[in-house]
Order: structure tokens, then sequence, then C-alpha cells
């Protein structure tokens, strides 16, 4: 699957609310680490800026952080929810739980090389249960109905990036909604909006 293969479909986007290990510089992953006070108001802050967009469905990655998220969201919008297993961050192996440091420079590039850390899903692994989750996840409602939200992680949101024809930076802050728009013609990328403005 390549950027033109996504379902040419506009959904939102939302990298999950905070958590202490985010507030404190550590890589996450699978380690199912909970939100935050400060997350769990990101996240009820989103789900008043979505309350106005048309939204009929929440789709989460089934870890904590994403998943209480995607709750507060559901919520807010009454939307029911659907988790997505292929939408949860990578598993980093020997890097989660850390601080990186000067001497970690460059290990996500070098994770892309295929080089590391170990006990890591490979690039190719990561991006490929990815992609394949966003063909299932990005599906247009019936006539008439809303859109989908992903909510989900920054490792997820690199891959996304990147198969809309952008830079991949892991980007998006936390509990930010953006709005993913296809394009008009090929070969373009997709159009990123956040909903405090656009891009």
């Amino acid at each position: 699957m390549i950027a033109a293969d996504l379902p040419k479909h506009p959904f939102f986007f939302l990298r999950h609310g905070e958590t202490d290990w985010n507030r404190d510089g550590r890589i996450a992953g699978h380690t199912d680490i909970p939100l935050n006070a400060e997350g769990r108001a990101q996240a009820e802050a989103a789900a008043k800026k979505l309350a106005v967009e048309r939204i009929s469905r929440v789709v989460h990655s089934p870890l904590l952080r994403a998943r209480d998220t995607a709750a507060i969201i559901a919520a807010g919008i009454g939307a029911p929810m659907t988790v997505v297993p292929g939408l949860a961050e990578c598993q980093w192996g020997a890097m989660e739980g850390r601080i990186p440091t000067a001497g970690d420079f460059g290990w996500i590039d070098a994770w892309q090389r295929g080089e590391g850390p170990a006990g890591a899903e490979t690039f190719f692994e990561f991006r490929s249960r990815v992609l394949a989750a966003l063909a299932d996840a990005i599906v247009p409602g019936e006539a008439g109905a809303g859109r989908t939200i992903l909510v989900s992680h920054g490792g997820v949101y690199r891959v996304l990036r990147e198969a809309m024809g952008h830079s991949p930076g892991f980007g998006g802050g936390d509990a930010e909604p953006v709005l993913c728009e296809p394009p008009f013609k090929a070969r373009q990328p997709w159009r990123i909006v956040p909903l405090g403005g656009g891009v």
C-alpha cells in the first residue's frame, strides 16, 4: 500500500492525551500507561472542539491511553467506539521506558533503516500493520452520515503522514485533532487541517 492506495474518504486523526510518561519524555510503545489528569482534560477539550463536527464513529487503538481518550471523546460527541488492534503504537523493544539521551540521537532514523532497537517491531512490520489497519478504519459512513475519527499514537501518525504524502515526523500535539482530506488529483498530498487552523 502506498499513499495513493489510502481509502479516499476524509477523516479525523487525534493522538491520545498526555500520560505521565509523555510528560517525563519516556518512550511508551506497548507499555500500557494511563492518561494523567492533564491528558483527561486535553481529551475533554478535544471533545468540545469535535462536538461541532459531524462524526459517526470513534475508532481507537487498544492501548489504555488511546482507549480512554476515545471514550471521553465518544461520550462528549455521542458516537460509538470501535477498537482496531492494528492502530496500537509500535513495540519499541529496548527503548520502552527510556528517556532518550544524546547517545540515542537518530535512533528513529536507524530503526527505519532496520538497525534496532533490540526487540522492537521492525519498521516494515509496523508500517505494514498500520497501513492494513488504516485501510479497514478509514471507511465512509452511510449516505449523510458523519466522518470517522481515529484515536491513536505518534508512531501511527508518522506512518499516516508518510502515506498521505507528507514528511513523516511524529508531529501532532497531545489530543489535538486534525482533519485529513484526500487530494483532488492523483499523486498530490492529502490536506492536513488542524481544527485550530489550516496547513
